[in-house]
């Protein structure tokens, strides 16, 4: 209270509490009483050298109080009075009913943004008026808050109006930190000077930083380095946004107040997660009517230090008739989802929609990131309703082979009555079959046994006398041949997606019906009964098994000319 009693205007005034002061002592911003009226006030004593006091400029104070007094807007105080004091003078505001206080709080983020968002707004003010305000004296020790974030301007004994500059003008430079480099320098201010201040302020509330203390925020180059100061849960827009307005070359800046306004206005100031998906392109296309497609998705949020949480829509197309906000034939699992790794599943039931056409529909990530509202097109290309293609040529070749080596076989043995013949040719049928998937399916281990086998059996053929030798390698050779040709087309039948149960008992059929008309070609006497077995055994489920592709087709046909007034149109 150095100067609080030395004019005869100050004794007017009861200080209650000191709200704020300079750390070299030219300003003390006080709560004070009006004794006369008992109006609480925000008391400013500012204390000139003494080569700057004139007593004889009273008339000054009355127009800087009338300057003062045109300023209207919520976050400035009304000024009640303006009068020279024997070491300065003072500047009398009304205190607000709010009862706002100096920032020595720590301020959570949003309370961050608000803070500087309520500053930009009165900084704006200033700034659109006829001829700009300059406030100069931007820093904590003049920002009154209340519990709303509400900020209060106070302390315009710096204040520059049209040319016009308080007496404390020249005592500007005293504040180190939170004076832009341009005045250091002696040059020209501009709108952002002031952003400059707020800047500096706004890193010391940030960082818990005292008046006193700001240069700890300064690297050696002068500038804010504020990324490794402020913590890493500050968006880093925030972060870019805050070390633009402190630059060091005011044309590095932004222009004013109200471009700093509205680049912020409606951006999170915390750290927020990010959405990135993969695969990033959603196309489904299916291989045959009604298929019901699956596909999976990875979602990622790779922003250390936050957890995405979020979930999906899907805009639906007038066409999608929705039953209890449930989609007709787009499935999200889980529909809704937290953590920074996310494995979702995409399920199209193309049943519900028409066939040889294209679907165009967009899904929505609604989640706490940085963009509120991530949307994603999704692309359905129907099949057309066709008949499965049973690949004839490759079975025909099957069949040929199978004929031809059952007719050479049964020439070869001289099929006769005794059955041990017979027995002894399909034991060597059956090794060379064994052969033959060795050969066929990379399995070499198999293909030598059987190879090996030969020759001991032989010699036991031999020595027993059941069967000739020649039964057995006839039957080893038409077995490896068959088997090797019959894999060719098992494999060739899997590339194309057919069923590995169809192709297997297809191959097994084509080969068995084909051995056995062979054989039976090579009698002129037929009158085996056992060979007709075989032949029907195999030849009929093989005719059934070629003609089901005709009636499933026959079928789905059918079925899509009944549905096709309830399916989906686009």
């Amino acid at each position: 209270m150095e100067n609080i009693n030395d004019s005869n205007q100050l004794q007017n005034y009861q200080i209650l509490d000191e709200l704020g002061r300079h750390p070299e002592s030219i300003y003390i911003n006080y709560l004070a009483k009006n004794n006369i009226n008992n109006q609480s006030v925000i008391l400013t004593d500012l204390i000139l050298p003494q080569s700057s006091i004139n007593t004889d400029k009273n008339i000054e104070y009355k127009i800087i109080l009338e300057l003062l007094q045109s300023l209207k807007h919520q976050g400035i105080p009304h000024h009640l009075d303006c009068f020279e004091s024997q070491k300065g003078f003072c500047l009398v505001q009304e205190y607000p009913a709010s009862k706002p206080q100096i920032s020595t709080n720590q301020w959570t983020l949003e309370e961050i943004k608000k803070i500087a968002l309520s500053a930009l707004d009165i900084l704006t003010y200033l700034q659109e008026q006829n001829s700009v305000i300059f406030h100069h004296q931007i820093n904590p020790n003049n920002l009154l808050i209340d519990s709303d974030f509400q900020v209060y301007l106070i302390n315009f004994g710096f204040a520059q109006f049209d040319n016009i500059t308080f007496p404390s003008y020249s005592m500007m430079n005293k504040s180190h930190g939170f004076i832009p480099p341009e005045k250091k320098r002696g040059r020209e201010l501009t709108k952002n000077s002031d952003l400059y201040s707020l800047g500096v302020t706004l890193s010391c509330l940030i960082t818990g930083t005292d008046v006193n203390k700001v240069s700890n925020l300064i690297g050696q180059d002068g500038a804010f380095n504020l990324q490794r100061q402020i913590s890493n849960k500050m968006s880093l827009t925030w972060i870019e946004w805050l070390e633009n307005i402190v630059a060091i070359n005011p044309n590095h800046r932004y222009s004013d107040a109200i471009t700093a306004l509205n680049i912020i206005n409606n951006v999170d100031i915390n750290c927020l997660p990010n959405v990135q998906i993969s695969p990033s392109i959603l196309e489904f296309k299916a291989n045959y009517y009604g298929e019901i497609i699956t596909q999976n998705i990875l979602i990622n949020n790779t922003i250390i230090d936050t957890d995405l949480v979020g979930q999906w829509e899907i805009i639906p197309s007038k066409y999608d008739i929705m039953l209890d906000n449930i989609h007709p034939w787009i499935t999200l699992k889980p529909e809704k989802f937290t953590g920074n790794k996310i494995q979702c599943q995409i399920t199209i039931d193309t049943n519900k929609l028409k066939t040889d056409k294209i679907y165009n529909r967009k899904l929505i990530i609604k989640a706490n990131s940085s963009e509120k509202n991530h949307i994603f097109p999704l692309k359905i290309e129907t099949a057309k309703i066709k008949m499965n293609n049973i690949f004839y040529n490759s079975l025909i070749v099957l069949f040929i082979v199978a004929l031809i080596c059952g007719w050479l076989s049964g020439i070869m043995v001289s099929f006769t009555p005794d059955f041990i013949n017979w027995l002894v040719f399909i034991l060597g049928l059956v090794i060379g079959s064994i052969g033959g998937y060795g050969a066929s399916f990379s399995k070499i281990n198999w293909f030598i046994k059987a190879v090996a086998s030969i020759t001991p059996l032989i010699i036991i053929i031999s020595f027993v006398g059941l069967g000739t030798d020649v039964d057995l390698i006839v039957g080893f050779i038409a077995g490896l041949i068959i088997t090797c040709v019959a894999g060719m087309m098992i494999k060739f039948y899997l590339e194309k997606n057919t069923p590995r149960i169809i192709t297997i008992i297809l191959a097994l059929l084509t080969a068995g019906f084909g051995i056995s008309f062979g054989i039976d070609l090579s009698f002129t006497n037929n009158n085996s009964f056992l060979l007709l077995l075989i032949k029907l055994t195999t030849g009929l489920p093989l005719i059934l098994i070629l003609l089901n592709p005709y009636w499933e087709y026959k079928k789905q046909l059918n079925h899509y000319h009944k549905q096709k007034q309830l399916l989906i149109k686009y």
